[in-house]
């Protein structure tokens, strides 16, 4: 049940053995989310400089996908972007049973 969808989400399902370099990643599907940016810090520190990082929570209503979703990586756009972002990995996936929806978190 996904009251206030705010974006569009793309997701690639890739099987345990298969690595993908994140320029070669094909979606496999796509439905409307809503997205919450839970942090963000556009100057986290790594050995050679600066690099962007966010936690971000993506909702969808589970009537939009496959039984069985369980993506690899996704992607967003909200409804003030002109493209997608960047290629996330999926750090946990929940089903909420009683209202029919997944939450999937991404750094």
């Amino acid at each position: 049940m996904l009251i206030f969808p705010n974006g569009t989400l793309e997701y690639c399902i890739l099987q345990n053995s298969q690595r993908v370099a994140y320029d070669y990643i094909a979606p496999t599907g796509s439905c409307e989310c809503y997205v919450e940016l839970s942090s963000e810090n556009l100057r986290e520190r790594y050995g050679e400089g600066t690099e962007h990082t966010a936690n971000i929570t993506i909702q969808l209503d589970s009537d939009s996908v496959a039984d069985g979703f369980n993506p690899t990586f996704v992607r967003f756009k909200t409804e003030r972007d002109t493209k997608f972002s960047n290629w996330l990995e999926v750090k946990s996936i929940k089903y909420y049973f009683l209202v029919g929806s997944y939450s999937i978190e991404c750094q």
